[in-house]
């Protein structure tokens, strides 16, 4: 495991921080298990059922994220969470901008972010965070029920990233100020 990221926890966060549904334990058979068995053949975990997380996450106790979310999303995404967990020590601190993703790169670059468990990756440096992440196989567990995350919500090419939010950006201009062959198409 690089970066720092604890076992329990990341898996745990996610149905604390998405704030989606919770998490259940998906029923146990041979569907589960050949799913487990095909991600750990690709070199994923596959965490089969909900009292495991539970365990991991009370042994852990702690959870330390890096979110871009607006700051008042941030706190009522941590008052939910520990409305529901109140045994995990939560530690929310945004970042945005270029400049932090890269500061954050860096850090975990070096080793020097080993209190991350969950990061909110830059779409930009998303090639240079994915050889530190934790390869648990997030597809799979949601496609069996084990996390309660919408399928398409997770990265179907990495299998370990989840988009918790997103944002998109809009470009307003003076139509009596920019003439029309240069207002963008795009």
């Amino acid at each position: 495991m690089k970066f720092g990221l604890r076992e329990g926890c990341l898996v745990f966060s996610l149905g604390g921080i998405l704030l989606v549904a919770p998490i259940h334990a998906a029923t146990p058979n041979a569907t589960v298990g050949n799913a487990k068995q095909e991600a750990e053949a690709r070199g994923f975990v596959f965490v089969s059922d909900r009292a495991e997380i539970l365990s991991r996450a009370q042994k852990e106790a702690k959870l330390g994220v890096i979110t871009s979310m607006e700051p008042e999303t941030a706190k009522a995404s941590a008052v939910a969470f520990k409305r529901s967990y109140p045994f995990i020590d939560l530690n929310i601190q945004p970042r945005t901008g270029s400049e932090s993703a890269q500061q954050l790169v860096l850090q975990i670059k070096s080793g020097a972010a080993k209190e991350w468990d969950v990061v909110s990756t830059s779409s930009d440096l998303i090639n240079e965070f994915i050889p530190h992440l934790w390869k648990i196989d997030l597809q799979a567990m949601a496609e069996q029920g084990v996390l309660h995350i919408p399928v398409p919500m997770v990265d179907s090419s990495q299998r370990n990233i989840v988009a918790f939010h997103s944002r998109f950006q809009v470009i307003a201009y003076n139509k009596n100020l920019l003439p029309p062959a240069q207002v963008p198409k795009a």
